[in-house]
């Protein structure tokens, strides 16, 4: 499930909340009650590293052929 951030333009209190893609945004800050939250874009964790996806992402006929 991700992370979504939120910041209540009302008392500026930054929180986060687990959520399910399809949930929808918090509406209400839990701090102050006001109804002036909004979704903010954070950075990810997620990378993507190393060569390992060319062996099974790579249409064999692109494929060298394997050393004898």
């Amino acid at each position: 499930m991700p992370v979504y951030e939120y910041e209540c333009s009302a008392c500026s209190h930054r929180f986060e909340e687990w959520q399910k893609i399809n949930d929808k945004p918090v509406k209400v800050c839990p701090k102050c009650k006001a109804h002036k939250v909004e979704r903010l874009i954070s950075h990810t964790s997620f990378q993507l590293k190393g060569g390992g996806c060319t062996a099974i992402c790579t249409p064999a006929s692109d494929r060298p052929a394997p050393p004898m």
